[in-house]
């Protein structure tokens, strides 16, 4: 009887240790894809925000771009190929140069200013409240200390 005790003991412990190492070993598995998946979606992100950065209006957000897919080749071997190819079609594609802004004209902006100071001037000599500013939507600043004559 003891005999049979102690060999369904030692049974039991058995089992019960080979049970302790499969789910060890189920945690450890699950683990690694966990692991695994957070490294791919890390990459997917970052190629997808360097993606972007290269449809960017500033040309150093574009550069980052670059830099960004330069250094996820290095890092990941599966993905280099693909990114050669994004940066190849970057570069094939056509550059619009944006439309240089006209420069002021000097003369304009004066004749503007003698205008606004005309009329202000005739406005405060018949005593009339100071028209709005056209630029600013409000009245001008202009006291006895911005005065000078002379």
């Amino acid at each position: 009887m003891r005999t049979a005790l102690a060999a369904g003991a030692g049974v039991g412990a058995a089992v019960t240790l080979m049970l302790a190492f499969r789910r060890q070993r189920h945690q450890e598995i699950a683990a690694a894809h966990a692991t695994h998946d957070a490294t791919k979606r890390r990459v997917t992100e970052l190629y997808t925000k360097a993606a972007e950065q290269l449809g960017s209006d500033k040309a150093a957000v574009r550069l980052a771009g670059l830099h960004a897919l330069e250094r996820l080749a290095q890092d990941n071997r599966g993905h280099r190929q693909t990114i050669v190819n994004v940066i190849c079609a970057y570069l094939r594609m056509p550059y619009d140069p944006p439309e240089p802004e006209p420069a002021p004209d000097p003369e304009r902006e004066r004749k503007a200013a003698l205008r606004a100071a005309r009329r202000r001037y005739q406005a405060a000599r018949a005593g009339r409240a100071l028209p709005l500013s056209p630029r600013h939507g409000r009245r001008p600043m202009i006291g006895r200390a911005s005065c000078r004559c002379g």
